[in-house]
């Protein structure tokens, strides 16, 4: 669904909250301690995704060739998952986990109480109601795009050529993605039942230039990503009701809208031209891009919950960089473990509470949860 990572809250408590403007705590000037999560027979481990219970989901990362294991921690207690190998990278309201393996062939996997599905293609994202897309081979080694949908796998099919994938899946089932004409041309592009039992692909609109990349999908269909225009720039884009907004790019070369919400907050980047550019996080409602503050350094977005909040990493100025929280436009710094040196931010959800990945003191990597 890609908000990213957080389940949708009822409408009643998200309408209340986004009336407040931002969440109830107030940040700035404050750390946000974290929580380690401790890894898994002395395996480093990442935070993947929470929901809106505190569940979350991560995996063990072993050295060389062995596999990782999946992780549960919920209630206070760490639970391993069953099967080597399987890396989840997804969970629901209702407790619903996704991921994939962690072998070559990278297969995907539902585990759904208590039992594990495996699903035949790689998966990239799961929805509030169990839905799961992602991508398998097929037709000698062409990807196609993949729906599990009430215990079945469709396959999306194409927009007449031999290419698919699926990046996206919103609560109505549209799934976003990319997919080939019969030229061999490849668009970026919208999958959904309307009109047509089966269901089809649409290519989304351009900004003017060749092609476009849609990366998140909300629950009224909105979808954001970027563009390319004219000139050959990629900008932050918005698609709503069949047609394409430009979200600007803060005055910079380029930008990237990674997120959207149920209520249509964006967040995005903007970057100057040249390499290793500087990227500089922003949100965008209603048709105005509020710039993000940074620790002095880039920043960078990676989810955005219900109403509105932020998670990502910024940078000081001398490249250190810091996992990070927004409410409003100031970033709010989220904890090191102790003796350790950075952390990472994967995903939020809607109460606010951010995971992700430390280092401790001994380097080693820790799952880790900002509350």
């Amino acid at each position: 669904m890609r908000f990213r990572r957080g389940m949708v809250l009822g409408p009643t408590l998200a309408a209340l909250l986004l009336a407040a403007g931002t969440p109830a705590f107030a940040e700035q000037g404050r750390v946000v301690p974290p929580v380690d999560l401790g890894q898994l027979d002395g395996v480093p481990t990442t935070a993947a995704a929470i929901n809106d219970l505190g569940a979350v989901v991560g995996y063990s990362t072993p050295p060389g060739p062995f596999a990782g294991n999946g992780i549960l921690w919920s209630h206070g207690q760490r639970t391993r998952l069953p099967a080597s190998g399987n890396i989840p990278t997804e969970i629901n309201f209702a407790g619903q986990i996704a991921g994939n393996t962690s072998w070559i062939d990278s297969t995907g996997f539902v585990l759904k109480n208590g039992k594990l599905l495996p699903l035949g293609f790689t998966v990239t994202d799961q929805n509030a109601v169990g839905d799961v897309v992602g991508s398998r081979y097929v037709n000698g080694g062409s990807p196609h795009a993949q729906l599990w949908h009430a215990g079945q796998t469709i396959d999306l099919g194409t927009l007449g050529g031999s290419f698919s994938t699926a990046t996206a899946v919103n609560l109505r089932g549209q799934v976003i993605g990319q997919a080939s004409t019969a030229d061999g041309v490849i668009h970026g592009a919208e999958w959904n039942r309307s009109g047509n039992a089966t269901g089809h692909w649409s290519a989304l609109p351009t900004l003017g230039g060749a092609d476009a990349n849609p990366t998140a999908i909300n629950a009224s269909g909105d979808i954001v990503g970027y563009s390319a225009t004219p000139s050959g720039a990629y900008h932050a884009a918005l698609w709503r009701a069949g047609r394409v907004i430009d979200l600007g790019t803060l005055g910079m070369a380029g930008s990237e809208a990674v997120a959207i919400n149920d209520a249509g907050q964006i967040a995005a980047f903007a970057y100057p031209a040249g390499v290793n550019a500087t990227t500089h996080a922003f949100r965008w409602w209603h048709g105005h891009a509020t710039p993000l503050g940074s620790l002095g350094g880039s920043s960078d977005p990676v989810a955005i919950n219900a109403v509105g909040t932020i998670a990502g990493e910024s940078r000081t100025p001398d490249g250190t960089p810091y996992a990070v929280r927004w409410a409003g436009s100031s970033p709010t710094r989220l904890g090191l473990l102790v003796g350790g040196a950075r952390c990472a931010a994967r995903a939020i959800n809607d109460l606010g509470r951010v995971v992700g990945q430390c280092a401790a003191s001994d380097g080693t990597a820790h799952a880790t949860l900002w509350n």
